[in-house]
């Protein structure tokens, strides 16, 4: 299963390493996407604001920093400590890869808390050296959503090496979950709430109507999923078919709402 869903990221990944994100925000979006054999589907009645089906995001491709660096954020020293961990990105120049910095040139690598100042790193001559890096402001403690403003792109002097890191997963636990809000037996409807975060911090993405179909079938995030019964505190769900693996882009939109670019 591992197998197959990391070929899934393959596919996604090199069609994230031709494309750019074009638009007039300057933003550099993180590349994750849900992992559908590792879902978690509730078995029997679902109480309203329960989860009945929930599947890890993890990073579509990461990289090892192999040598400690900094950059500079507001005139303030940002480092990123050897051995971190960092995830890819795409934005209006290309792909990159990024992790949260710190002030400090002694601490390790930092993901406990997602609103950091992140280091995006970028190697524009293929050599397996990072050789420019900006700063960005994190903006949710529950994803790595990037600022859509930041610094200016900052030559490394000293380009900096990296290796591929296929079996180190970014190391912040993310996950993607469905909750029951709502179920409306006499109109045969759910509401449903979409939300991704860490233990103890989500945000909702979506907010959605689903009007149930003839065999009491809803679509979701590509996966499908079956009301068997209803009430009005809740629904007894079935999982027909699990949310498969699919990118995972999120930004925020000026009202600092989520929103999966086109």
């Amino acid at each position: 299963m591992k197998v197959r869903f990391l070929c899934a990221l393959s596919a996604i990944a090199a069609l994230a390493g031709c494309t750019s994100v074009s638009g007039e925000r300057n933003s550099a979006i993180p590349m994750f996407a849900t992992d559908p054999f590792s879902a978690q589907s509730a078995d029997g009645f679902v109480a309203e604001n329960d989860i009945f089906h929930r599947l890890p995001v993890k990073a579509i491709a990461t990289v090892r920093l192999e040598k400690a660096t900094e950059a500079s954020a507001d005139f303030v020293g940002r480092h990123v400590a050897e051995g971190t961990i960092l995830f890819q990105a795409v934005g209006s120049e290309g792909r990159m890869f990024c992790a949260s910095s710190n002030t400090d040139a002694e601490s390790p690598p930092q993901y406990d808390r997602l609103i950091r100042v992140f280091a995006c790193f970028q190697d524009t001559d293929e050599d397996a050296r990072f050789d420019r890096v900006f700063t960005a402001d994190g903006m949710s403690t529950a994803f790595p959503v990037l600022a859509q403003y930041r610094t200016a792109w900052e030559v490394l002097p000293n380009p900096v090496p990296y290796r591929a890191a296929p079996d180190n997963p970014y190391p912040a636990e993310i996950t993607m979950q469905f909750v029951l809000r709502r179920s409306v037996p006499d109109k045969n409807v759910v509401l449903v709430g979409q939300e991704i975060g860490r233990p103890g911090e989500f945000e909702t993405i979506e907010y959605e109507r689903y009007a149930l179909d003839g065999n009491g079938e809803f679509e979701m995030f590509g996966g499908k999923f079956r009301v068997t019964g209803q009430t009005e505190k809740g629904a007894v769900v079935e999982t027909v078919h699990p949310v498969p693996a699919r990118p995972v882009l999120l930004d925020y939109t000026p009202a600092r709402t989520f929103h999966v670019p086109g």
